[in-house]
């Protein structure tokens, strides 16, 4: 019960009731047609690079095992050469060597489509040239942690293509 003597009381309390009865009204003739709000269930740029960093580990790792099933079979074939040798921290994949990779090399996705040419190496990062980018008055880079190999003048991703570009950082 408000104060009738207070009228910026009784118009609070008038404000108060109304909210509460349309809140009321809208749960109950809303909701059934709307639904409950699902909540944001999108991935970041962080999930993204974790999976594909799980991924690459689990990779490695049946690399390893198809190596060890083959040495096993006794077909003579050296199936261990060039694969991942798990040590003690168990999925780890060692980073390819960026010091194989020169300026002008082509930058492949895991799918064989073409990301970008190499400017240079800076860090763990591969600079890539302003005129292969999807943005040409600046530079991107890609982490160093994407490479799979380099062989020829490529330098091969372990994501494809299309997912590399999202992992792209600009200067």
């Amino acid at each position: 019960m408000t104060d009738s003597s207070d009228p910026a009381a009784a118009v609070r309390s008038m404000m108060d009731q109304w909210l509460t009865l349309s809140a009321a009204v809208a749960e109950k003739t809303l909701q059934p047609v709307v639904g409950t709000p699902a909540p944001a269930d999108v991935a970041t740029r962080a999930d993204i690079a974790a999976l594909s960093d799980r991924l690459g580990r689990i990779e490695a790792l049946l690399v390893a095992l198809a190596g060890a099933a083959i040495n096993r079979s006794g077909d003579g074939a050296d199936a261990t050469a060039g694969a991942f040798v798990p040590d003690a921290k168990i999925g780890a994949r060692p980073m390819a060597d960026l010091s194989k990779i020169t300026e002008h090399m082509n930058v492949i996705g895991a799918d064989g489509v073409h990301v970008g040419t190499v400017d240079k190496v800076e860090g763990d990062r591969i600079k890539l040239t302003k005129d292969s980018s999807s943005h040409t008055h600046h530079h991107h880079f890609i982490s160093g942690g994407l490479v799979a190999e380099v062989e020829g003048n490529d330098v091969r991703l372990s994501a494809n293509g299309d997912v590399a570009v999202t992992f792209e950082e600009e200067a």
